[in-house]
């Protein structure tokens, strides 16, 4: 098969017999740019796409001398020999491992528990809004109950520990 047709000639517009990189088969082109003499970049007259020309790509030569199970056949490679292990620790069971919610939520409630044995009868104030607190002090809480308050988060709010959760007010402004 000829990559040149005879009655054509090399010019811009010009057909040529191409490999098409996205058809992946030697098809028609338009040549579209030249690189003084040699052709620079083709459009496919089959999928319309434009790339760089390419002649067909070569084919591989087969050997006629050789059979035909040879050129498949593989060699099977030697078995590795393994390597030694080193033995890991023992892992800890999942069930030791795992922590739930339900382990947080009984850890806050003791921590709780001491805070307000730590506090006895001592004074609980009031949480307003508009009310100005610091941490550690004691709250009495409308909704929530008792809490105590773990830190000043910004001048205008407050992280609380209440029996069953923390929470974060707001307020006034912290005590300065």
């Amino acid at each position: 098969m000829s990559l040149v047709r005879p009655d054509d000639d090399l010019r811009v517009g010009g057909e040529i017999d191409a490999y098409c990189t996205k058809c992946r088969l030697t098809t028609n082109h338009r040549i579209v740019a030249f690189d003084g003499d040699k052709i620079k970049k083709v459009i496919c007259l089959t999928c319309q796409s434009q790339h760089v020309f390419r002649l067909a790509p070569a084919k591989k030569k087969e050997n006629p001398d050789e059979p035909a199970a040879a050129k498949t056949a593989r060699v099977p490679k030697e078995p590795k020999e393994p390597k030694p292990r080193t033995p890991r620790p023992p892992r800890e069971s999942k069930l030791q491992a795992k922590k739930t919610p339900q382990d947080d939520i009984e850890a806050s409630k003791r921590a709780w528990q001491e805070r307000k044995e730590t506090l006895g009868s001592g004074p609980l104030v009031p949480y307003t809004i508009s009310g100005s607190f610091e941490a550690g002090q004691a709250i009495d809480h409308a909704h929530f109950g008792v809490g105590f308050i773990l830190r000043v988060i910004q001048p205008n709010k407050i992280e609380v520990q209440f029996e069953n959760t923390v929470k974060t007010l707001i307020m006034l402004e912290a005590q300065v």
